[in-house]
């Protein structure tokens, strides 16, 4: 794919990739060694305080039921866990995840309420209803997203049978 830029008549193409790794062009195919035009952009891990506000962000968008998930945690459970991932590598996904984590709790404890028979049913009876989805839940949810043309390279490109393809069978599946 990234051959595209160098191919005779090739279409202009612009990639972003994003990894963990700081030395990922440096260990990368030669491919991606031997073009000029790649960059590292090398970016700094998100700190407690921002780790924080990502996470109170997201449950505030959830509303009630966003503040229900974060009771289900604790405050003091919330801020080992942000304190921890900003120290090891502030790495927002973790605190994605501990989202997740007090959405299912909070669900988990609603509905068991529910059977004990505390709290009145106003509402979907099942946590999975509560819920909403998550974009973590269906991965492909963000490929309608995509422009067409996007659309069907990727299609093409997933319809391959390795890692690799010609600049030729991408050109042919294209079309």
């Amino acid at each position: 794919v990234f051959a595209l830029v160098h191919a005779a008549g090739g279409p202009a193409v612009a990639f972003v990739a994003i990894a963990n790794a700081v030395d990922l062009l440096e260990r990368s195919s030669s491919v991606l060694q031997e073009a000029s035009r790649c960059e590292s952009l090398l970016f700094q891990p998100y700190s407690a305080e921002q780790l924080r506000s990502i996470f109170k962000a997201r449950l505030s968008a959830d509303g009630a039921s966003g503040q229900d998930a974060e009771k289900a945690l604790g405050p003091v459970q919330i801020e080992l866990t942000v304190r921890q991932v900003a120290k090891r590598s502030g790495d927002c996904r973790q605190v994605v995840r501990l989202c997740e984590q007090a959405r299912f709790e909070a669900a988990a404890r609603s509905m068991a309420e529910e059977e004990a028979g505390n709290t009145p049913a106003a509402g979907p009876s099942t946590p999975q209803k509560k819920l909403k989805p998550s974009s973590m839940a269906d991965p492909l949810a963000s490929v309608g997203l995509l422009p067409p043309e996007q659309q069907v390279l990727l299609c093409a490109l997933a319809s391959a049978k390795g890692e690799a393809m010609k600049f030729m069978d991408i050109c042919a599946r294209y079309k």
